[in-house]
């Protein structure tokens, strides 16, 4: 199991690096390198500059997220735990399909710190559901506002739009059903662990103890779904959580509107960037591959190729860097940071 997870890892790997690859040749072919040379030696790098403090932001209030709630129930708990998880958990969604690695991880690494996992889980959940209405949100708000840009703009682009936007819409619903039907959680666990009691690794079986096993996880799912049911009488809590996510959401939506400023394009207005920005997040985010790679980059190129006027290529290539490479490499540093630790901790 644990080779055939490293195989799955070396692709996505693989793919992320060929991908990179592809997009510096493709920019390189389509604009020429004098042409690249002079859209960075005539940038407005202010600009840049407020680009890099969006990317901090959204590390900072996505820590915010998840620390407000486990530090209610867990004293000790950090906020510099909470990020090194939040930037692994980043990684792990990047390398795999429909970004499913990094929750499961996640709460891995804090069962290490005596975070309990159904307690990360319920909370990463509640996080989870409350980014998706946050976006959607989002969404309406810019809509309305902008609508007869949207229309205009996007006209030939809806169906894809609809699509994604729909995925998202379905997904969250059925994560929340899932949620508050703790019986049906159990039936699926208690499925997925009778299977893996009968798989063994060399004299080993991978599950020993079914009954007690079956017991445990049945616990763990009470608890899990007890505490998701619980957090709408927390009003602080939700309402913290609430605002940091529509701030987080706020700085990501902003970083291609901080592009487009850098090589001198003017003439769309923030709100409508943001538009444009929130509708290709939910039209490419159920993309599977890993990091949504080559659906977001064509997303981009679709989306904004008649409100560009300089640099598109080149702004596509800065965003992923922003929002796709760098995370991916702050990510794996936390990950072999956070590994080192729980080496030493043995």
């Amino acid at each position: 199991m644990k080779e055939k997870s490293t195989l799955k890892n070396i692709i996505s790997l693989t793919f992320i690096g060929c991908v990179l690859i592809g997009l510096i040749l493709y920019i390189l072919y389509t604009d020429g390198i004098h042409m690249t040379r002079m859209l960075l030696r005539t940038a407005d790098y202010t600009w840049g500059l407020l680009c890099i403090l969006l990317m901090t932001g959204i590390y900072v209030f996505e820590t915010f997220v998840l620390y407000v709630p486990l530090k209610k129930k867990y004293p000790e708990f950090t906020y510099l735990l909470s990020f090194l998880s939040v930037i692994i958990c980043r990684f792990f969604n990047i390398i795999t399909p429909f970004s499913t690695g990094g929750q499961p991880f996640q709460a891995y690494v804090l069962h290490h710190y005596n975070i309990r996992v159904s307690d990360t889980l319920s909370a990463l959940t509640i996080k989870y559901v409350i980014y998706q209405l946050g976006l959607f949100s989002w969404a309406i708000i810019l809509l309305a506002g902008n609508h007869s840009f949207f229309l205009t703009t996007f006209q030939n682009d809806l169906w894809l739009i609809l699509l994604g936007t729909g995925i998202n819409l379905l997904v969250t619903i059925v994560v929340i059903l899932i949620a508050l039907n703790p019986k049906l959680i159990k039936n699926i666990a208690h499925i997925f662990l009778k299977l893996f009691s009968h798989i063994h690794i060399g004299n080993h079986y991978m599950i020993k103890g079914l009954p007690e096993t079956l017991h445990t996880t049945d616990e763990a799912i009470d608890n899990y779904c007890q505490q998701f049911r619980q957090a709408q009488y927390d009003k602080k809590t939700i309402l913290q959580m609430v605002l940091f996510t529509m701030l987080q959401i706020l700085c990501n939506l902003s970083i291609p509107y901080t592009i487009y400023r850098t090589f001198g394009n003017t003439g769309i207005s923030y709100s409508e960037i943001l538009t444009t920005q929130i509708y290709l997040h939910l039209m490419i985010a159920y993309v599977p591959t890993p990091g949504s790679s080559l659906g977001a980059e064509g997303g981009f190129a679709l989306l904004y190729r008649s409100i560009f006027q300089n640099g598109l290529n080149l702004s596509m290539f800065l965003w992923r860097i922003c929002t796709f490479y760098f995370p991916f490499i702050s990510g794996f540093l936390g990950y072999v940071l956070v590994r080192k630790r729980l080496n030493r901790g043995k």
